[in-house]
């Protein structure tokens, strides 16, 4: 029999209809996630307790509607690897228009919002996705309430996958420089065997780059955004490692004005409201009770922090370390539509579309087509 928990998001499931058949750009998959991102909306509405404010309900919502600005603003962008602007007239462009509503409610300064708002080149985009903070917690730890006990299954049920992966890679690597060595062998007997060697060489290292992808992928797909409300986090975690982040004067601006509320806010909850009944007149002055206007709650003060796990930090290490040309571990360090990673892929398909112009090995930059 259904418990009241799990009856409730089943019967939003079987109810809700699907939405993202409007949205023509959307592949299968992302339909899938668009609709999903709705279901869970209704759920968070339905099962939450408390304001739509409290911090638990921020945490939740905040995701879902940065994965929503991302799908309707800019569902192409992993493809085409450009995103300038939203055409407000197609229904895309419509849905982006509202979650970006949302999503400003919440957070104006999220990195996602301002890069929707102002294009991937933007100097405010790569300046928010700049000042997020970056969080690395382990799993394995009891103490670790941050990472959800499904997360530890999920990266448990990838262990075998990864292994395999490891094995391939390593193996892959280790035949590089027997490869060399038959080039030198061969180059002065048979120039051309020689070059048809090389360009086998390069096939293994684009298929080390794509399983090294691969890789971090399977070990970083435990990220999530939190959030916190207490105080802000250490400069240390800022994902650029620096203490203090250069931004242009639109985000100085909106940090500024945001920064001025609330000390109006805070101003205004310590000053008494007084008001002048003799200014009043007759018989209001004498009788009237007159009841003071309520101080307005100052809005709740959050910090965004993106959270991966040691395993995935310790991936990106590992990846960067064997080539910059491992695209996802920048595009999962700092985000998957963020300025960083979409840099970094254009540069990696641009190199690999170079290296196999004049060969018949064009399908090997297919991998970047989709992230």
């Amino acid at each position: 029999m259904l418990t009241k928990k799990f009856f409730l998001p089943l019967l939003l499931l079987v109810t809700l209809p699907c939405f993202a058949d409007e949205l023509s750009k959307l592949d299968a998959i992302q339909k899938i996630k668009f609709d999903n991102n709705l279901l869970m909306l209704d759920v968070i509405k339905a099962t939450t307790i408390g304001s739509k404010d409290s911090l638990a309900r921020i945490e939740k919502e905040l995701p879902i509607y940065e994965s929503l600005v991302e799908l309707t603003c800019m569902p192409d962008i992993t493809r085409t690897l450009e995103y300038t602007d939203y055409n407000p007239e197609t229904p895309e462009g419509k849905e982006c228009s509202k979650y970006i509503e949302k999503l400003e409610e919440l957070l104006p300064s999220d990195p996602i919002l301002l890069c929707a708002k102002n294009g991937i080149n933007s100097t405010v985009c790569k300046d928010g996705y700049d000042a997020q903070y970056l969080s690395v917690v382990d799993p394995n730890k009891d103490d670790a309430e941050e990472i959800d006990v499904k997360d530890k299954v999920n990266l448990e049920m990838s262990e075998s996958a990864i292994k395999e992966l490891e094995e391939s890679i390593e193996k892959k690597i280790d035949s590089l420089p027997e490869i060399d060595k038959l080039i030198e062998l061969v180059k002065n007997i048979n120039p051309e065997k020689a070059e048809i060697i090389k360009m086998g060489r390069e096939k293994v290292i684009f298929e080390i780059e794509d399983q090294y992808n691969k890789y971090v992928n399977l070990k970083c797909s435990n990220t999530k955004i939190s959030v916190v409300s207490d105080k802000a986090p250490d400069a240390s975690m800022l994902i650029n490692k620096q203490d203090s982040v250069k931004t242009n004067s639109k985000l100085e601006k909106l940090i500024l004005k945001l920064a001025e509320e609330k000390k109006a806010l805070d101003k205004s909850s310590d000053t008494d409201q007084k008001i002048e009944l003799e200014n009043y007149p007759e018989p209001f002055s004498e009788e009237a009770k007159i009841t003071p206007t309520p101080t307005p709650t100052p809005a709740l003060k959050f910090w965004r922090i993106r959270q991966i796990t040691t395993q995935c930090n310790d991936a990106i290490d590992k990846a960067l370390e064997y080539s910059p040309n491992i695209y996802a571990a920048i595009c999962k360090k700092y985000g998957e539509t963020s300025p960083h990673c979409i840099k970094r892929m254009r540069k990696v398909r641009k190199n690999r579309l170079t290296t196999l112009k004049s060969s018949d090995m064009s399908h090997q930059a297919d991998g970047l087509a989709v992230f």
